[in-house]
């Protein structure tokens, strides 16, 4: 399957276990009640990467993938449910594409300054993940998918 992206498009992706421990920081203090914190990775990941260690090198899915103008783009998520619908194994592919939409066009940063200062965490060093992060974090998935696939058929 084709897959255009905005070279600019990012996703941005936070181990839930830091989400988790900025929740609890943060609901432990009353000053911090009645505001808003963007719990965000403060770099985050380029589509671009996201296919190469994700999907290639982490699900070994072979895409057509390249960067694109954003008019492409917007095409193409619109022609994608329709392919969806005429091959059924293609269904659930199209569907979780079309949840990704917003972020395929483009780089959206948040202010994360209540988050700073209520955690006292450097948010972008704990958001400088490993090279090979996405692939191996992928790979853990597919695994525990399958397993969890088999245990059903037993």
């Amino acid at each position: 399957i084709p897959f255009p992206y905005d070279k600019k498009a990012t996703l941005n992706l936070v181990p839930a276990d830091l989400v988790v421990r900025w929740i609890i920081t943060i609901a432990e203090h009353n000053k911090n009640w009645g505001q808003t914190f963007h719990l965000v990775n403060t770099r985050p990941f380029t589509i671009k990467r996201i296919i190469e260690d994700a999907f290639i090198d982490g699900a070994q899915v072979q895409l057509l993938a390249f960067p694109a103008p954003k008019w492409i783009i917007k095409l193409w998520l619109a022609i994608v449910p329709i392919f969806g619908a005429i091959i059924p194994p293609l269904r659930v592919v199209t569907e979780r594409i079309a949840l990704f939409r917003f972020y395929m066009m483009g780089d959206v940063r948040y202010d994360t300054t209540n988050l700073r200062e209520a955690t006292g965490d450097d948010i972008d060093s704990l958001s400088i993940a490993r090279d090979e992060y996405l692939t191996s974090v992928t790979k853990h998935f597919i695994r525990h998918y399958k397993t969890r696939k088999q245990d059903r058929k037993e």
